[in-house]
């Protein structure tokens, strides 16, 4: 949601051959939908229900089915947070110290006899994430507003289980 708010508000700042209005946007008013966006993002991922994971994985005795299911997060925070426009290339939107609940149901199956399976559930606690989100935007051959690349760097997980 913040994402889609800022790019709306970067349309404003390509040049078009012939434009029928021009825009600046400052650090301040960048700031301000920082300041709006966060919480709004915040709501949007609360309780957010993650399609279930399923996959098959290889080890020293056979193969293992495995799953997770119902899958949601709970008490997301993302204490700081900066978005900068950067004249070279585009808009940079930083967090840290993040955190999240998750909780899941999961269960495993090895493939091959002797069929050794269990299941579960789980209480996932991840926090001190960093993350860094560049989107790099530039202008098409027929002067329209692109987005050339979004670039999303997490780092910094510490993950607890209960």
């Amino acid at each position: 949601m913040v994402v889609a708010l800022l790019v709306l508000i970067l349309i404003g700042t390509a040049t078009a051959v012939n434009p029928g209005f021009k825009t600046e946007i400052t650090q301040k008013g960048i700031d301000y939908v920082r300041t709006v966006g966060i919480p709004i993002l915040i709501r949007e991922l609360q309780g957010l229900d993650i399609p279930d994971q399923n996959g098959k994985a290889g080890s020293p005795i056979g193969d293992i089915d495995y799953g997770l299911s119902s899958i949601t997060t709970s008490d997301l925070a993302i204490p700081s947070s900066a978005v900068a426009i950067d004249p070279k290339i585009g808009l940079r939107v930083t967090g840290s110290g993040a955190s999240m609940h998750m909780t899941a149901h999961w269960h495993y199956r090895m493939s091959s006899w002797p069929h050794i399976s269990d299941s579960g559930s789980c209480d996932v606690s991840v926090s001190s994430v960093s993350l860094a989100l560049v989107i790099i935007v530039g202008q098409s051959t027929l002067g329209l507003f692109v987005v050339f690349t979004l670039l999303v760097t997490i780092t910094g997980i510490c993950i607890s289980r209960s």
